[in-house]
């Protein structure tokens, strides 16, 4: 899967979670989004479900290419799907 792809791929996953639990997606600026939850309790819990959606897509039979979550800050990075 090319880079393009897999990050099409991350944004839907990312965006229908938000969705599903009926949270709201105000802005998207390259791989980042802004969103807004009931609580700070529903933001913590999305954002949990959506790393267990990435994660249970990388465990995909046929997945060549895993969709990986660093840190916000840079310096702990290794590498980055977005960077090719």
């Amino acid at each position: 899967m090319e880079s393009e792809a897999l990050i099409k791929q991350h944004d839907k996953i990312v965006e229908t979670t938000i969705k599903h639990f009926g949270d709201r997606k105000l802005k998207f600026i390259e791989d980042s989004f802004l969103s807004t939850f009931r609580s700070p309790t529903d933001a913590v819990l999305r954002s949990m479900e959506i790393q267990y959606s990435l994660w249970e897509y990388n465990q995909t039979d046929g997945v060549t290419q895993k969709i990986i979550v660093f840190e916000s800050n840079p310096a702990n990075r290794t590498s980055s799907t977005r960077s090719k």
